[in-house]
């Protein structure tokens, strides 16, 4: 089992764990399938709430255990979870700042800055991460760090996660709203009011 570095008085509190490679267990991944993503094989990316980052991995030799490959500090600690794309994952720090984190190396940088916390996300959608903001900007970021668009949430604040629809994501309001977008632009195809 993994155990950061005990300091007195200090509770962590997860805000959750995410995993990519390939599950030795599992007989549906031959091992040729996992050699193919052999830099993130096994590994763990783990997040606490007072901005502790850690990167671990499963080890096989000697015996089976979970040893710890690098971890980070943050500036300022996290107010939500973790969403992972390709060779990052995305969180939001307690500035409003949309941070950036490699998997292979923790090295963290800043994809946006935000005027406050996010109403939605980051969260993973299918191949990309997205993310509302409390200004009713919805931002679709990709796996290599980089926001593919920004758009206006012009029927305001997301009723629950996008789907997916081919090329498009169906996105719903608290307004009572349907409306797609296309994925590559984020650009409005059509929309349905419904209530």
């Amino acid at each position: 089992p993994f155990q950061p570095r005990l300091e007195n008085g200090r509770r962590y509190h997860w805000l959750g764990a995410r995993y990519s490679g390939h599950d030795p267990a599992d007989p549906k991944t031959s091992e040729e399938e996992a050699d193919a993503d052999a830099a993130a094989r096994g590994q763990i990316l783990l997040a606490e709430q007072g901005g502790d980052l850690y990167l671990l991995a499963f080890v096989r030799e000697p015996i089976p255990h979970v040893s710890e490959q690098a971890s980070v500090r943050l500036e300022h600690p996290l107010i939500g979870p973790l969403a992972e794309v390709g060779s990052v994952a995305y969180a939001v720090d307690r500035a409003y700042r949309l941070l950036s984190i490699g998997r292979s190396d923790l090295q963290v940088s800043t994809a946006a800055q935000f005027s406050g916390p996010p109403l939605w996300g980051p969260q993973t959608v299918d191949d990309v991460a997205m993310v509302a903001t409390e200004d009713d900007q919805l931002l679709c970021l990709d796996g290599s760090g980089q926001i593919r668009w920004r758009q206006p949430l012009p029927y305001g604040p997301l009723a629950g996660e996008p789907a997916v629809l081919g090329d498009r994501l169906i996105l719903a309001s608290t307004t009572v709203t349907v409306w797609s977008v296309d994925r590559q632009t984020g650009a409005e195809v059509g929309s349905l009011a419904v209530g």
